[in-house]
């Protein structure tokens, strides 16, 4: 109830609209403004400016002077644009809504009767580019905008459009693009040559400031670039050839790098299709196969089927059999499956040569398991899934930040460009199960720090994250996990870091007694981080020592440094036992194999495994709940 009221107080300390009682769409009821309207504006931003302790006359001046300079650019003038983003800067970027700037630079765009007036939209473009990220809600919708001039007439106005493009791709924040990657892919669809050059161009310049976010989209970049390479235009063909060069090298995996070059140029040139094959037949696959190297590699697959020599056919076959068994995640190849499985089927049921048939025939039952897997997968997840909607999502936004925000926040109608795009990026980051603070921070924070305090935004940010999290994203299978009966000693969901890298992010860890538990992992996952954590009591939610007494057995005894100890002597030199009595610690030693004489043995006549048997015994002592033992048969 207190918490309820906190946030009512916060809500009634700012000018927020609730969107059930606005159609909001970019401005108050009542379209654009009219000069009574606008004042009206300029009076809410008084009044919130005020509260932050800048005279609104101030503000106002500052208001109409972007409104001067976006006149003066539309008029063709001369001016710098990079005056436009200054001044947008000084003033806040919420400015820019006070103004109606995007509806005055998308009718400038959109006038096909002055070329004036579109190279001027594009030079302040390219000036609010300047801003930052902060200026992203209000320059990254105009990009097909951008795209689509750069296809104009006037050579004037092209150059511009692509100066545009590459200021405000060059600015973009490297989570923004999945929201960018949409409208290039409709570019290079486009009817004009220079959209779908420009397109191909951004795509590569993306390649280099977003190389993750990139590697992400293979799967869409392959066959929407793809079909460029083989544009009648040259100019198209180049850039394609250039952006899918660079995108394809992000793949992630060493097996293939040799091949990537010749995987790529038989997209383009389906004679190289069988050279491709055979030197892709010698790679030895060791790593694991993700979607990133499956998107560059099934178009050269699905035309080896089709090649008309057998040995080729044999051999793309023997190239999917060993891909897929390194195929760790089926959901990463869910989206290829319907390319490969029909080709598959017709070698197996069609082909002559019977040990090609044999190899298609394993291959193709290696893809259905991998299916049944994917889709069994998909069923789990979607149990525990509640996708979120856009509008929900910004309802959510809204609430968590009219929690988080203090009297001098500023977030009224002007806000509503930013929330919107604040939207469109966690919508990515919950469709991709990203839940890293890290993240949500760069896409919600970021933002809303140009309308309330930093530490505002930040709370705002983990509130809002978590009721994601909490509402879009299936649950751990622990959660429905059951392992039979037994007292439950530890159910807690926490995360983990060593240094800035984040471990385990919202794990659960469910122990019960009479359980032997093992934690598998490569080297540096950090399962001995989380064991150290456990008993250093660092786990959020995990029972504390008083209530579950846990000890940590390691490879911790140093002999060279208690040369003076014998085995015995080593147990009652610990604070905890040198209380219990001698009988019970002859018994313990006994229980893991020392004998009368061994217990008399100095530590440094203990080989490494008696030494851990020792560890052991004095774990045992301590009458531990839960033993955490890190390579106890190393």
């Amino acid at each position: 109830a207190a918490a309820a009221a906190a946030a009512a107080t916060a809500a009634a300390n700012m000018t927020f609209l609730n969107p059930a009682a606005m159609p909001f769409g970019g401005h108050p009821p009542g379209g654009h403004a009219t000069p009574a309207f606008a004042h009206s504006y300029q009076g809410n931003a008084h009044v919130a400016t005020e509260s932050a302790g800048v005279a609104a006359e101030e503000y106002e001046g500052e208001v109409q002077q972007i409104s001067e300079l976006l006149d003066r650019l539309l008029l063709g003038s001369g001016d710098d644009p990079a005056e436009l983003g200054y001044a947008a800067a000084v003033a806040g970027v919420r400015s820019l809504d006070v103004c109606h700037a995007t509806r005055r630079l998308r009718e400038a765009l959109d006038n096909a009767h002055d070329a004036a007036a579109r190279e001027g939209a594009l030079r302040a473009v390219a000036g609010l580019a300047g801003v930052g990220k902060a200026a992203e809600p209000y320059t990254v919708p105009l990009l097909p905008l951008l795209l689509e001039r750069m296809g104009d007439k006037v050579a004037g106005v092209r150059d511009a459009a692509c100066a545009a493009a590459g200021a405000l791709v060059g600015s973009l924040t490297r989570l923004a693009v999945p929201v960018v990657m949409p409208m290039l892919y409709e570019a290079m669809k486009s009817r004009t040559w220079q959209a779908k050059e420009g397109a191909l161009k951004l795509l590569k310049q993306l390649a280099v400031v977003a190389p993750d976010q990139v590697a992400a989209a293979l799967p869409e970049i392959v066959p929407n670039a793809g079909e460029c390479l083989i544009d009648p235009r040259e100019q198209v063909k180049k850039a394609a050839w250039n952006a899918m060069s660079a995108a394809f090298k992000l793949n992630g995996n060493r097996d293939i790098e040799p091949c990537v070059a010749p995987m790529l140029s038989c997209i383009a040139r389906p004679s190289e299709v069988g050279d491709t094959i055979a030197k892709l037949s010698a790679t030895t696959f060791v790593q694991s196969v993700e979607a990133p190297a499956l998107a560059i590699m099934v178009p050269l697959l699905v035309r080896g089927m089709r090649h008309g020599e057998t040995p080729i056919k044999r051999k793309t076959a023997v190239i999917i059999a060993n891909m897929a068994k390194l195929v760790n995640n089926p959901s990463d190849a869910t989206v290829f499956l319907p390319r490969l499985l029909p080709g598959l089927k017709v070698l197996n049921e069609e082909v002559a040569d019977p040990e090609c048939r044999e190899v298609a025939s394993a291959s193709y039952g290696t893809l259905m398991r991998i299916e049944a897997e994917a889709a069994e997968a998909q069923r789990e997840s979607a149990r525990g899934i509640n996708q979120a909607t856009r509008p929900q999502l910004m309802r959510a936004l809204m609430e968590c930040a009219a929690a988080a925000a203090g009297p001098g926040s500023r977030i009224d109608w002007t806000a509503r460009p930013t929330l919107e795009y604040i939207v469109s990026l966690t919508m990515s980051l919950i469709k991709h199960k990203d839940y890293k603070q890290d993240d949500w921070r760069t896409c919600v924070a970021g933002y809303l720090e140009t309308f309330m305090e930093a530490d505002e935004a930040e709370e705002a940010s983990r509130a809002f994250r978590k009721r994601c999290e909490e509402e879009s994203r299936a649950k751990d299978e622990i959660d429905n996990y059951d392992d039979g009966p037994g007292e439950e000693l530890a159910n807690c969901e926490f995360s983990l870091a060593y240094g800035g890298k984040i471990l385990l992010n919202n794990a659960r860890l469910v122990l019960k007694t009479g359980r032997r538990y093992g934690l598998c992992g490569a080297n540096g996952v950090g399962k001995s981080t989380l064991m150290r954590a456990i008993a250093a009591n660092k786990v959020d939610g995990f029972p504390p020592p008083e209530k579950l007494r846990t000890v940590y057995v390691e490879h911790d005894i140093q002999a060279d440094l208690q040369k003076e100890l014998t085995v015995i002597d080593f147990i009652f030199n610990d604070p905890q036992l040198n209380h219990l009595p001698h009988d019970e610690v002859e018994a313990v030693l006994g229980d893991v194999g020392f004998t009368s004489e061994m217990r008399l043995n100095l530590l440094t006549k203990l080989s490494g495994g008696w030494k851990m048997k020792l560890a052991l015994a004095r774990a045992m002592l301590l009458k531990a709940d839960i033993l955490l033992l890190d390579e106890p048969t190393n």
